[in-house]
């Protein structure tokens, strides 16, 4: 009697141990592990080169690199299975990459509200705008961070010189030492020595 064809319990296992890697129950077998491994690389090959045949290439020499030698039957199926567990980027659809882009710049925008980084927040809603994030859902929140007011105290000679520089953007130094040295107490020796 014939075992019936059933789904291909070891991607099932890797996709469950890829959603949770800390799961005791998710735990994978050596041969899964190994297969692991060899959907990463093919993936990553895949992404990497123009085609598929260079992709198997690689991939047999990879695994004789490794002492573990593939047909390219095994590597294609690599490729596929890879392509399978963790998609096809290079044929995602527009809206995808969009919604992908839109929820990074999200994440990126609350980030930046934490750290109070209201130059990041003004670039974030730019981009936001520019994907069609509509105002509601994207607005610009830089206006919310935490102001900080910072007081300087400084005497009466610097605060004239900062008018001056504000107002005419030239100052002469010579008339504020001037003008010190008129206000400036002579002290004697015999004072200092007292």
């Amino acid at each position: 009697m014939a075992k019936a064809i059933s789904m291909d319990s070891n991607k099932d296992d890797i996709l469950a141990y890829l959603k949770d890697t800390d799961s005791k129950d998710n735990e994978l077998t050596n041969k899964q592990a190994k297969l692991l491994e060899w959907y990463v690389d093919a993936y990553t090959l895949f992404r990497n080169y123009s085609s598929m045949s260079e992709t198997i290439t690689v991939l047999k020499k990879l695994g004789n690199m490794r002492g573990d030698p593939i047909s390219n039957s095994t590597a294609r199926r690599y490729v596929n299975d890879a392509l399978e567990l963790f998609g096809s980027v290079n044929r995602m659809k527009a809206d995808v990459i969009n919604h992908i882009v839109i929820e990074t710049l999200l994440d990126a925008r609350t980030m930046a509200k934490k750290q109070n980084n209201a130059m990041a927040l003004k670039e974030i809603a730019k981009e936001l705008r520019a994907a069609g994030v509509s105002d509601d859902a994207g607005a610009l929140i830089a206006d919310e961070i935490e102001q900080h007011q910072v007081i300087i105290s400084i005497d009466q000679t610097a605060e004239r010189a900062l008018k001056k520089i504000h107002a005419g953007g030239v100052i002469d130094l010579g008339e504020i030492l001037n003008s010190t040295a008129e206000d400036a107490q002579v002290i004697s020796e015999e004072n200092q020595n007292g």
